[in-house]
C-alpha cells in the first residue's frame, strides 16, 4: 500500500468501517460502469481507503468542473472574515463604473444571492456572460426577470461574479488569494485555475487539483475551518455556507433545471435526490441527514459526513452522478459503526487487492487484420481540422500521427496496456485534442476489434474524458468514428479519408 507523508493512515475496521463494505462500494461502482477513477475515504482524520483507476494517477491534477464553485465560496468566506465585504453588499456596489443603468432587480441583488444561485435570472440567461469580452459588464447589464432570492436557478455566471468581486476587493485573483489563505496552509500546490481575459479566475469552473487536495478541503470543512489545530476560517462561516439557504428542484442530469416549485419557494415535491435537498453557499445538501457536498460535472465530489466524522473525495467520468452517490448511501453509510470493529485480516487483504487492481480496461483484441492497411490517409475536408492520419502498427505498440494546420500530434498506443504521452496542445481546437483537455498526459491503447476495424481508446488523465476512435479500413478508404464517455453537449463525429 502507498502511504503518503501528508496523511495519517488506519485500518478501516479500527475506525468502525468494515473493509468488506468499502470493497462492495468500489466493486458496485465498477459493476455498474459508473466511471469512478479515483477515491479517498477518510474517517477520524485518517485515510482508511484510497484508489486510482489506472491510468489515472495520484500525482496528477484533475479538472474539478463545478466543484470549483465550493472553493470560490470559501474565498468569499475569507474575504468576509478579513472585513473586505459582507454577504448583504449590493453586487453593483463593487463595480460602479460598469453599472451605470442597472435594472431594478439588479440593484436589489446582494452577494448572498450570488452565493445561493438565487439571482433572479432565467435559466437561459444564467451563463451567457462568458460569450462577452467583459463578463462583468455583461452580467451587470443583463435582464433579471425575478426578484433576487425568490428561487434557485443554477448559474455559473453568478459564481464568476463572486470571483470578480474577490479580485476587486483583494487586488488579487481568487487563485492567488486562496493560495495565501487556504492552499498554502493545507499544503496544496501545483494547481491551476483558468482565467478570463480580465484576469479573473472563472470562479464556477476551471480549477484543477489532485484528489488528495479535494480530500483536504473536505477535512477542513469537517472541522469547520480548522486545519490541524489552526483556525483558518471562522467556524460560523463554514456552518452557514454549508447549510440550506434555498429550496431547489433539479434533476440529476440537469442541475440547472428550474420548476414551479422553485419559483414559489415551496419544498420540492419531486422524488428525493441529492439535487433537491436544498442549496447553500455553493454547496449542495444531500439525502442522508446532515451530509453535504461540493460537486462538479461528471462526478467530481467532495463529500462531508459530519455525523460519521468522515470525508470522501472522488473524481470520475460519470453520466449518472446520482448513481455514484446512491452506492455510497446504500453500501457504505449504513455499515459505519461508532466503535472500532474486530480486525479481519482476510477481508482487509481482499479490500487492498481490490483497491490496488482498479483500472480502466484497454480495448480488447477480437480479431487480427488479414492484411495491414496502408499507412497514410488523406482526410476529406472536415471541421475537426485533420488533414492526414498516418499509422504505424507494431507487435507491442502502435503509433498514430494526426497532421493538421496547427501541427503534428504523435500518439503511441499500447497493446493491452496504456501508453502515456505528454500532451501540449497550444491551439484552441485540434481534434481529437479538444479545448476541454488540459495540458498534461494522455494514455492510449489500441486493438483490432474486427479484421478491418482498429479501435483507439484515449484517456485524458487530467479530466473526466475517455475518448474512443474507431478506424474502419475498406478498399483504400478510411472512416473514423469518434465518441466520448461524457459530454455537456451531444458528441459523435464521423470523418472520411482515402489512401495516399
Amino acid at each position: 500500500m502507498y502511504i503518503s507523508e501528508q496523511w495519517a493512515y488506519a485500518l478501516p475496521s479500527r475506525e468502525g468501517v468494515p473493509p468488506e463494505a468499502i470493497r462492495a462500494m468500489v466493486e458496485e461502482w465498477d459493476r455498474r460502469n459508473l466511471g469512478v477513477h479515483s477515491m479517498m475515504l477518510l474517517r477520524h482524520d485518517r485515510v482508511i481507503a484510497e484508489s486510482w483507476w489506472a491510468p489515472y494517477r495520484r500525482d496528477e491534477p484533475h479538472m474539478l468542473n463545478s466543484l470549483t464553485k465550493s472553493f470560490t465560496s470559501t474565498a468569499i468566506g475569507f474575504a468576509v472574515q478579513d472585513g473586505l465585504l459582507t454577504v448583504e453588499d449590493p453586487v453593483v456596489s463593487f463595480f460602479p463604473e460598469k453599472a451605470a443603468l442597472p435594472d431594478e432587480h439588479m440593484k436589489e441583488m446582494r452577494v448572498k444571492h450570488l452565493l445561493t444561485m438565487s439571482t433572479g435570472h432565467e435559466p437561459a440567461n444564467a451563463d451567457f456572460i462568458f460569450h462577452y469580452a467583459d463578463p462583468v459588464q455583461a452580467f451587470l447589464e443583463s435582464e433579471v426577470a425575478k426578484t433576487p432570492g425568490s428561487r434557485f436557478v443554477y448559474n455559473t455566471g453568478a459564481t464568476y461574479m463572486l470571483s470578480a468581486i474577490i479580485s476587486r476587493v483583494t487586488g488579487k485573483s481568487a487563485l492567488d488569494y486562496l493560495q495565501e489563505k487556504l492552499f498554502d496552509p493545507l499544503d496544496i500546490h501545483g494547481i491551476t485555475w483558468e482565467h478570463c481575459p480580465q484576469g479573473n479566475a472563472l470562479g464556477g469552473v476551471g480549477l484543477s487539483m489532485k484528489t488528495d487536495d479535494i480530500a483536504k478541503l473536505g477535512l477542513f470543512l469537517l472541522h469547520e475551518g480548522n486545519w490541524r489545530g489552526r483556525q483558518l476560517l471562522n467556524a460560523e462561516w463554514v456552518r452557514t455556507a454549508t447549510a440550506k439557504h434555498i429550496s431547489n428542484d433539479a434533476s440529476t442530469q440537469t442541475p440547472w433545471l428550474d420548476s414551479a416549485d422553485e419559483e414559489s419557494g415551496a419544498e420540492s415535491t419531486a422524488a428525493p435526490t441529492d439535487w433537491n435537498q436544498g442549496y447553500g453557499y455553493q454547496f449542495w445538501r444531500c439525502v442522508p441527514k446532515h451530509v453535504y457536498r461540493g460537486d462538479g460535472a461528471f462526478g467530481q465530489y467532495c463529500i462531508v459526513m459530519p455525523d460519521q466524522n468522515a470525508v470522501m473525495a472522488i473524481t470520475s467520468g460519470c453520466s449518472d452522478m446520482q448513481a455514484v452517490l446512491n452506492v455510497i448511501w446504500n453500501t457504505l453509510l449504513p455499515a459505519m459503526s461508532d466503535s472500532p470493529l474486530p480486525d479481519d485480516p482476510a477481508a482487509q487483504e481482499a479490500l487492498e487487492q481490490t483497491l490496488a487492481s482498479r483500472r480502466i480496461a484497454p480495448p480488447v483484441p477480437q480479431a487480427v487484420p488479414g492484411t495491414l492497411p496502408g499507412t497514410r490517409y488523406q482526410m476529406a475536408e472536415n471541421g475537426a481540422g485533420i488533414a492526414e492520419i498516418e499509422f504505424a502498427f507494431g507487435d507491442r505498440r502502435d503509433t498514430l500521427i494526426f497532421r493538421t494546420a496547427n501541427g503534428e500530434f504523435c500518439v503511441p498506443a499500447g497493446h493491452g496496456e496504456w501508453a502515456v504521452q505528454h500532451l501540449n496542445v497550444q491551439t484552441p481546437r485540434t481534434f481529437p485534442f479538444r479545448p476541454d483537455t488540459p495540458y498534461g498526459d494522455i494514455a492510449c491503447a489500441g486493438a483490432w476489434t474486427a479484421a478491418n476495424v482498429y479501435e483507439l481508446k484515449m484517456v485524458c488523465t487530467r479530466s473526466a474524458y475517455v475518448r474512443t476512435l474507431r478506424f474502419t479500413f475498406v478498399g483504400g478508404r478510411l472512416t473514423l468514428e469518434y465518441d466520448q464517455n461524457v459530454a455537456c453537449a451531444p458528441e459523435g463525429i464521423t470523418l472520411h479519408g482515402f489512401l495516399r
